[in-house]
């Protein structure tokens, strides 16, 4: 893979948005030193969800729309995942201001807004016609599940990132396309959907402050092998994230800083171990 021109400051933050394949890599960052917001309200899958919560951090102000869930009884939030769910309302909105408060301030000072698209498809509540991050587990009938359009997503990004270049002129956005396999349509629905998003990260990576990582083609044509899943087969196993992490580094962060990393990665797993007798 050829080095980009970008590379990443460590002593700069870093935000990190998207899928879970986002927390993966964003636990690595954070285990080697990198100071960085990961998912800050929590994993969000397709483009529309992700352009939503990016849009309500930039508004600031954000009060979320909550609902009673009709069988475990918590105050939950469909712009939200379920670990913001609380039983008491007050104390569920405090959560979500505060994830959201996170978000706005990583965005006013990061280096780079790392944007990590899962999937094409989407639901939307049928009561509002609104596209929900997370469905809660309620009833499918609730929802209209259809695939975005290319179309669809690119206005609403290339709209996005006009505000997010006023939000903070200096910032990166880099894209990647996880390769976690979404496979609730089989293998040609998820294939179909995976060529959505590759061809909408092609479109914006063309825009100044835009990048791309691919993530997704590393696993499918670098790897190319079952041994680097997880036993789902569907996400990657620690090896194939380390792998995929490695080749990130190689691309954006200076050949300077990867001492400092591997410091600090010696001593975050320090801090993991146990004293066998430990003195009271």
């Amino acid at each position: 893979m050829a080095d980009s021109e970008f590379r990443l400051d460590y002593q700069k933050p870093l935000v990190l948005l998207g899928s879970c394949f986002a927390d993966n890599i964003g636990q690595r960052l954070i285990n080697t030193g990198w100071q960085a917001s990961v998912n800050p309200c929590g994993v969000l899958y397709n483009p529309l969800s992700i352009a939503d919560t990016l849009q309500a951090a930039i508004d600031g102000n954000f009060v979320p729309e909550t609902h009673l869930h009709p069988g475990s009884g918590l105050t939950f939030s469909f712009s939200f995942s379920t670990k913001f769910s609380r039983p008491d309302a007050a104390q569920a909105i405090d959560v979500m201001k505060e994830g959201m408060a996170q978000l706005r301030n990583g965005l006013l000072t990061a280096q780079a807004l790392i944007v990590t698209f899962g999937t094409s498809w989407v639901f939307r509540l049928k009561e509002t016609g609104k596209v929900v991050a997370n469905c809660h587990k309620l009833p499918a009938d609730c929802f209209v599940r259809r695939c975005c359009s290319l179309q669809e997503m690119l206005e609403m990004w290339q709209g996005l990132l006009s505000r997010l270049k006023a939000l903070n002129p200096d910032m990166k956005v880099i894209f990647t396309v996880s390769p976690v396999r979404h496979l609730a349509d089989g293998f040609t629905g998820n294939m179909r959907s995976k060529a959505r998003l590759l061809l909408l990260c092609e479109e914006l990576a063309q825009l100044p402050q835009c990048l791309y990582f691919p993530a997704y083609e590393i696993l499918n044509d670098d790897l190319r092998d079952y041994r680097f899943y997880a036993d789902d087969l569907v996400h990657l196993s620690a090896m194939a994230a380390d792998y995929i992490f490695n080749k990130f580094t190689d691309t954006f962060v200076p050949p300077s800083t990867l001492p400092l990393m591997t410091d600090a990665l010696k001593s975050y797993r320090r801090s993991l171990h146990r004293p066998i007798n430990p003195v009271n």
